[in-house]
């Protein structure tokens, strides 16, 4: 997969952060990675390439409360069962700390 982010990658797969949509129904939807201009989504449906949503994301290890962020889908591939979407970060109502930066 192309990796098309000017930020380095931190993987979140193992934190069990999630996010949640008003326009996703069912379970929540796993965040793969975050970079400070996006984030990759892992789901059982898709979002449509080029639309704008907005949703609640949970940082485990990043944040003590959530965020609420409105995104742009730039990509998306069905990967067996799931759907991968990319999405750049267009506003968010907190900022994030990347490994190793203090409060």
């Amino acid at each position: 997969m192309l990796d098309r982010r000017r930020h380095r990658r931190i993987s979140l797969r193992s934190t069990g952060s999630r996010a949640w949509s008003d326009k996703a129904p069912g379970e929540p939807i796993d965040l793969e990675d975050i970079s400070y201009g996006g984030l990759q989504l892992q789901m059982e449906y898709s979002f449509e390439v080029g639309a704008i949503y907005q949703f609640w994301i949970e940082l485990r290890g990043f944040l003590r409360d959530l965020a609420f962020v409105t995104v742009v889908i730039k990509w998306r591939q069905r990967v067996g069962d799931r759907w991968h979407c990319g999405a750049e970060v267009l506003t968010s109502s907190k900022a994030w700390l990347g490994p190793g930066e203090a409060d």
